[in-house]
């Protein structure tokens, strides 16, 4: 079974020690950087060795305060960016997840539009179907109503055709019954 401290001390090396590191690993980079320097110094020495006189306490003195100087400052610059660096990650986290809970909304307002738009559709469809339907009903009963008229059209149409050849044949019925009291009227008449 983890100890109590496990779980803590997992805690702050994941989240609080990453920053240390690399702090640390900048200024042992720093160490490294003036080493040749060091090495340098010990081999002048050895080609040409220093003077009687040699450069003063003072000097040396000097020399070490810059040293340090700088290397104080080169970590504390490190250190600074390292934190501006944390710093910017955070704040980068942030932006992401609020970036990603305004695409979490943007997607679930879209999914609503496209809801109400295909239910909109929907009606619109159903409605335009509806009407289509209304409008078929209406030609049939028109198409009926023209089957019907034509059918009259031709009930008198046939009509008129038999009265046409009954008064044909009345006509002819007429003309001989005329042609025939005509003939008669002239023989009574010789």
């Amino acid at each position: 079974p983890p100890s109590p401290l496990a779980l803590p001390l997992q805690t702050f090396v994941n989240e609080a020690l990453p920053p240390y590191v690399v702090v640390l690993i900048l200024a042992g980079i720093t160490v490294l950087a003036w080493l040749p320097l060091w090495i340098s110094r010990c081999c002048a020495h050895r080609c040409c060795p220093p003077s009687e006189a040699g450069p003063s306490r003072r000097w040396r003195r000097g020399c070490t305060v810059c040293y340090w100087i700088m290397y104080i400052l080169l970590f504390i610059c490190a250190f600074m960016g390292t934190l501006a660096c944390i710093d910017l990650i955070r704040s980068l986290e942030r932006v992401t997840c609020d970036s990603v809970t305004q695409l979490n909304t943007l997607g679930q307002s879209f999914a609503l539009v496209g809801t109400n738009v295909s239910a909109y559709s929907s009606q619109r469809s159903a409605d335009a179907n509806t009407q289509l339907d209304q409008g078929l009903d209406g030609l049939a009963c028109a198409r009926d109503a023209l089957v019907n008229l034509c059918a009259r059209v031709e009930e008198q149409h046939s009509a008129a055709l038999a009265l046409d050849a009954r008064l044909d044949n009345a006509t002819d019925a007429w003309d001989s019954a005329l042609g025939l009291s005509a003939q008669a009227s002239f023989r009574c008449y010789i």
